[in-house]
């Protein structure tokens, strides 16, 4: 009995400590619509609003949108209470870009900043976002 209520409590104890390792951001997953304005030093022309729709997960919780002729992977990310943070490489057309960004979520809303580099420039995308429902099948 003694080793039963011994193996039981260790058991307990492992499970909880394997949950507690795992970070979790106060984001419900679905589909997300976000909105991007970009600034770039020494433009004269306001370059308009981005609007896009994406699937987040807490598996991928990158908000950048995805475009097919891009080959895109992620460097790194990291995620700090519910700031998620992540660096990108993108190469198009033999075009390099690298993006670094950080976004923080509040259960169905999102704000944060991208900073892309790419042939010497320099832009960053102010982001916010909401939860418009679930992702498409």
């Amino acid at each position: 009995m003694k080793k039963t209520t011994i193996a039981l409590t260790l058991t307990l104890l492992f499970l909880v400590f394997i949950n507690c390792g795992k970070p979790a951001a106060n984001m419900q997953e679905g589909k997300w619509e976000m909105t991007t304005r970009t600034e770039m030093a020494g433009m004269s022309v306001m370059i308009p609003a981005m609007t896009y729709t994406n699937c987040l997960t807490k598996d991928d919780m990158n908000p950048q949108k995805k475009e097919n002729s891009q080959d895109c992977r992620q460097t790194s990310s990291h995620l700090d209470g519910d700031t998620y943070t992540w660096d990108m490489e993108c190469t198009s057309s033999g075009i390099t870009a690298k993006s670094s960004g950080n976004i923080t979520y509040r259960g169905t809303t999102l704000d944060g900043t991208i900073v892309v580099t790419t042939q010497g420039m320099t832009m960053t995308q102010k982001i916010t976002g909401k939860r418009i429902g679930d992702c498409d099948k």
